[in-house]
This record gives C-alpha cells, sequence and structure tokens, in this order.
C-alpha cells in the first residue's frame, strides 16, 4: 500500500498547487487591474479541481482502511482526512475574496498597497511553505510555520478589531474587514493542516494547548534545588512508539496481507508420502482451493 498513500501525499501536494493558483488570481483582481471576467472561470475551474482532488483522497483512504483493516494506522488516516479539508477550504475563501472585488471593491490604489502586497506575499509564502512540509522529515520546520502562520493571524485580528471599533478612518471599511476576515481564515486553514503533519489527531488544529501548559519542575537528587525542564515532556509531541504518535508506516502486513494464499501465493503444497510418514498424523492437514504435491513429483495434469 506505499503507493496509494504516497498517491494521497501527491494529491495532497497538487491541492496546494491549485491553491496557490486560486490564490494569485484572487489577489490579483483585488491588489491590480486584473479584468474579473477573463478569470472568472479560471478561478471557479481550478476550485472544482481541488475539490475533486479532496474527493479522491477520501476514496483512497477508504480503499486503504478496507486493505489494511488488520493493522490500520487510524492516526494517520485521520490527520489525511483533517489535513485534506483545510486545504480544500482555502480554495473556498479565495471565492470569498473574489466576490469582494465583484462588487467593484478594489485595493490598487491608496497609501495601503504596498502593505496589502506584503501581506499578500506573506500568505503565498505560507502555502508554499505548506507544500515543502509535506516532503520534508523535519518537525522543526513545521513549527516554524505553525509559528509564523499563528504571529500573522495574530496581526490580522489587531486589523480587523481596529476596524470593527472604528479606530481606522479607510475608503472601503466594510470590504477591508472581509478581506482581513478571508485572509485570516485562509493562514488558519494553513495552520490547522501543518498541525497536522506532526501533532496527533486530538491535538490537531490546536497549537496553542502544549505551550499553554509552561514547563514542569523537578528537583534535582544532587543540589534539592528545584529546576525547570529544558525540554519538558510533551503528550501532544510525536513520540514514536506511543498511541497518539502519527507516523507514516507503510504498510505490508495486515489486511489481505496476513492471509496465507494472498502473502504466500494461492497454491496449496501438501505433505507428499515419498518424503513424509503416511503413520505420522501431524502431517495429515486439510486441503482448500488449488492443491499440489509437496515434494514436485505429482502429476498436476
Amino acid at each position: 500500500m506505499t503507493d496509494l498513500l504516497d498517491s494521497i501525499d501527491a494529491k495532497l501536494s497538487e491541492m496546494l498547487t491549485n491553491s496557490m493558483h486560486a490564490y494569485d488570481i484572487t489577489m490579483n483582481c483585488l491588489l491590480g487591474d486584473t479584468n474579473l471576467e477573463t478569470v472568472r472561470e479560471d478561478l471557479y475551474n481550478t476550485d472544482n479541481a481541488i475539490n475533486e482532488l479532496h474527493k479522491e483522497v477520501r476514496r483512497e483512504m477508504i480503499i486503504h482502511s478496507a486493505v489494511n483493516s488488520r493493522n490500520l494506522d487510524i492516526p494517520l488516516l485521520l490527520s489525511y482526512m483533517t489535513m485534506s479539508k483545510d486545504i480544500e477550504r482555502i480554495g473556498d475563501y479565495c471565492k470569498n475574496l473574489f466576490e469582494i472585488a465583484e462588487t467593484g471593491n478594489s485595493f490598487a490604489k491608496g497609501d495601503d498597497l504596498d502593505t496589502y502586497m506584503e501581506l499578500k506575499n506573506d500568505i503565498g509564502k505560507l502555502i508554499v511553505y505548506l507544500q515543502s512540509c509535506l516532503n520534508l522529515d523535519d518537525e522543526s520546520k513545521v513549527q516554524d510555520l505553525i509559528t509564523l502562520g499563528s504571529s500573522l493571524n495574530n496581526d490580522l485580528d489587531e486589523k480587523i478589531t481596529a476596524l470593527l471599533e472604528d479606530k481606522e478612518k479607510i475608503q472601503y471599511p466594510v470590504a477591508t474587514t472581509l478581506f482581513y476576515r478571508y485572509l485570516k481564515r485562509i493562514v488558519s486553514h494553513i495552520v490547522n493542516a501543518a498541525t497536522a503533519i506532526i501533532m496527533p489527531t486530538y491535538n490537531i488544529a490546536y497549537p496553542e494547548l502544549a505551550r499553554q501548559r509552561g514547563g514542569f519542575k523537578y528537583i534535582d537528587p544532587d543540589t534539592g534545588q528545584e529546576k525547570t525542564y529544558d525540554q519538558p515532556y510533551i503528550p501532544e509531541g510525536n513520540i514514536k512508539g506511543m498511541p497518539v504518535a502519527i507516523e507514516k508506516v507503510r504498510l505490508r502486513e495486515g489486511g489481505l496481507a496476513e492471509v496465507k494464499k494472498f502473502n504466500e501465493g494461492g497454491i496449496n503444497y501438501l505433505p507428499s508420502k515419498t518424503s513424509h510418514d503416511e503413520n505420522d498424523s501431524t502431517n495429515y492437514v486439510r486441503a482448500t482451493g488449488y492443491v499440489e504435491d509437496g515434494s514436485g513429483l505429482g502429476d498436476k495434469d
């Protein structure tokens, strides 16, 4: 089933490629002079492609579950399910942003254009960063992505709050608030998808839980002083060997692989009288399916 899991990884990566394309289209409409009519079909076709890939991921997970039912990696499949849904939502919010442009609102002019362009680039980099994290076995890179995304969301929260409290005077207050809100949701789904790579199922999309716990204290047996662990034990971590760990195991066992006729072939080689004692009861076995003489001397015809 290695090929099947590799196929799921490839489809998730393709979903992100399409998400980046949809994001570029809609942001160019809001921050540039792109003609909406020339890109509308491309945008919606791209979103449909993301949806189809999402359904394919779910279908392949069902197949994987059926074939490996005896040795099923449930946390891995649930993380795939969560990740694919978060990525799928990016395309939906790109359509929401496009609808802002359809109402005639544009941010292509004004003193804040440079700020908007910087924000566009920062979020685009997060999408690309998430795609690279899918192909890297590097937890630190994923943690960096989560930290960057969380920080960016805090900045967006401050902008939204300032607009809602009427602390900023801008040309399109409602459209700008929605603009920031949709961008925040895109970043949140990127962060949530990233947590699915390194965190167990019960803590996916809750990266703050581990950080809020704080350090664990202990008494130094040599000095008797209270100290804090530099690297505390974190249940939410990817702990190898623990039930909560999420590891990509390329299964060659379980399911049909446990059935003898599938893992060793469908031929039953029975003991031959030429090589076994017919008076020994242990040499008598029940014959099923296609059988052949174990010594290779029998007439197959």
